[in-house]
Formats: structure tokens, C-alpha cells, sequence
């Protein structure tokens, strides 16, 4: 897994949302490899501007409604993905 992430992703860099702890896993995994990240995982606050951030909690709630997931206690990493994905689209585009 962690040679083809690195085939997949080199020289790209990743946000999450929760990079405390992906950056934990993501240490176990290489780790076990014996490999090194050639990529980068960045917290996704890196991304917003200050306005976004004070904003980020109460849109990402709104997109996460439209798209059928809030309160959903069922956890799918893609989903999660398109709700963040989604989320900044929606915050880059105000004014």
C-alpha cells in the first residue's frame, strides 16, 4: 500500500481534516514499509483563509445537509472527501 501510494501521489501534497490523526496512521504504514512518503499530507486549515476558516464549520454543515450526510452516523471516506471538496468550492465562491 504505501508503494503505491507513493507511485500514485508522488510529489503531490494532501489536505485533511483531520491531520492529527491521518499523519499518525499514515507514520504506522510507512513505517511498517520501511518506506518514506514522496508526498506531503498537510492540515487542510493550510488551505483557508481566515474569513474561510470562521466560516468553514456552518457550510460544511450546510453541504454536508444537502448531500443527505449530516447527522448520517455511517462514515465513508469518500463521501467525507466530497463534503470537504465540496465545502471549499462553496466558500471560494463568495464574495
Amino acid at each position: 500500500v504505501a508503494e503505491h501510494l507513493n507511485t500514485e501521489l508522488q510529489g503531490l501534497t494532501l489536505y485533511s481534516d483531520g491531520w492529527a490523526h491521518d499523519y499518525t496512521w499514515l507514520g504506522v504504514l510507512f513505517e511498517a514499509a520501511d518506506l518514506s512518503p514522496h508526498f506531503r499530507l498537510d492540515n487542510l486549515r493550510a488551505l483557508l483563509s481566515e474569513h474561510e476558516a470562521d466560516h468553514w464549520h456552518d457550510a460544511k454543515n450546510k453541504v454536508a445537509g444537502e448531500q443527505g450526510l449530516l447527522g448520517s452516523p455511517r462514515h465513508r471516506a469518500s463521501a467525507d472527501a466530497r463534503v470537504l471538496q465540496l465545502t471549499l468550492a462553496r466558500l471560494r465562491q463568495q464574495p
